[in-house]
């Protein structure tokens, strides 16, 4: 029996029914693309118009330049010159980190 795969507008939407409201985005393999801001600016205004269009509020949303294989910008911020040209923000940890975790929110 074959099962279909879910689309990632079904997933997403799941995950929106499910609680979850702040998402970050590694945004991978960048050093293929030799750490182009273009290319970066692109993937996050297609992938924030998507976004949206299913639920999340742009400011729920965060987008962090990444290469998983080499593991730059991920547990501590980069120091490569072409990505430290455009990209100031958090690492993927540190990005993480910031995330409003509503398991702690006081009641009170």
């Amino acid at each position: 029996m074959h099962q279909k795969k879910p689309t990632l507008t079904s997933l997403i939407r799941y995950h929106l029914s499910a609680g979850v409201s702040q998402l970050l985005v590694a945004v991978n393999k960048m050093d293929t693309v030799d750490w182009s801001q273009v290319r970066y600016d692109e993937i996050v205004k297609k992938l924030g118009t998507f976004l949206k269009q299913t639920g999340f509020k742009e400011a729920d949303v965060s987008y962090v330049p990444c290469s998983g294989l080499i593991g730059e910008n991920l547990t501590k911020p980069s120091k490569i010159p072409e990505l430290c040209s455009w990209y100031n923000g958090p690492c993927v940890v540190q990005q993480i980190g910031m995330y409003f975790d509503v398991t702690t929110k006081s009641k009170g």
